[in-house]
């Protein structure tokens, strides 16, 4: 099979390109791809014939849908469909098969687009962007992000006065793994409730993963006190921070069992294989 690839591109300090999910081209042995080409939505396709088209969402709800007009056979992976949409639903329309990162968006979508090709395919980790540095964790709680909420405010805003020995920043990549791997706990605050892309980079830095309770992220194997530390309020977020921060070799236990859950399952190779095998089946493609 030949497979083109649609995402945005970004590129390290040193040139390289680092896509910001698994670049198939690095996997497509593994993936039993022939061929795999990768471009920037926007630039125009002026390739040759290909038997996939994959379109991955960025967040480009800012630009007009007609814009994006895809070859077919094709499929599209929505993302942050909880803050866009009206945008991915329309989008949506234009497209054979639909991934939505959300799992109880895909009836939704299912019923806007009058077809059952819509599925669940939720975020995960790249381990090739964010892996466990082997530095001493030097800060009790981190947060590498923005706050798009007040309740993020106001949840970093108690932790960080519990814990005067925090980090925070924003940074990407090799740069936000590095600077997460310093910290004790790594605090994550979903919008909606969604498994977001920081449930998943935190566990593969080796930091102990506290986040709001999702649904989704249960679904996916992550275990209260196993694997990750749930918190349902700000008295119990507090509360569990505290005895992480306290309890070093609880903590690196569970923070052991994260990083192994998300680079056995959740990667973007996994991702990769789990949209490739619906989409072939969807369309009665040959692998």
């Amino acid at each position: 099979m030949r497979v083109v690839f649609l995402y945005e591109c970004r590129f390290r300090n040193d040139g390289s390109p680092l896509y910001l999910k698994t670049n198939m081209d690095w996997f497509k042995e593994q993936l039993g791809l022939v061929e795999v080409k990768h471009y920037i939505p926007g630039d125009e396709y002026r390739g040759g014939k290909f038997d996939l088209y994959i379109w991955v969402d960025h967040g480009e709800d800012v630009l007009p849908v007609p814009k994006y007009k895809c070859p077919k056979p094709n499929c599209y992976w929505a993302s942050d469909t909880h803050l866009g949409l009206d945008y991915r639903l329309n989008k949506a329309k234009e497209f054979d098969v639909v991934f939505v990162t959300i799992s109880s968006h895909v009836d939704l979508f299912r019923k806007f687009l009058k077809h059952d090709r819509v599925y669940w395919l939720p975020h995960a980790g790249e381990p090739t962007a964010y892996y466990p540095y082997n530095i001493v964790k030097k800060y009790d709680v981190g947060f590498i992000g923005y706050l798009p909420t007040q309740e993020r405010i106001d949840l970093l805003d108690s932790l960080f006065r519990r814990f005067p020995n925090f980090k925070y920043g924003q940074a990407f990549f090799e740069e936000a793994a590095r600077q997460l791997s310093m910290c004790k706990i790594g605090f994550n605050c979903s919008v909606r409730d969604e498994a977001n892309m920081r449930a998943f980079e935190i566990p593969l830095t080796k930091t102990l993963l506290l986040t709001d309770y999702s649904p989704d992220l249960e679904k996916l194997g992550f275990k209260d006190g196993e694997n990750v530390a749930f918190y349902d309020n700000p008295e119990e977020m507090l509360e569990k921070a505290t005895f992480y921060v306290e309890h070093d070799e609880e903590r690196e236990l569970v923070a052991e069992c994260g990083y192994n859950l998300v680079l056995n399952n959740h990667t973007y190779l996994h991702r990769a294989y789990d949209m490739l095998e619906k989409v072939i089946e969807c369309l009665d493609l040959k692998w």
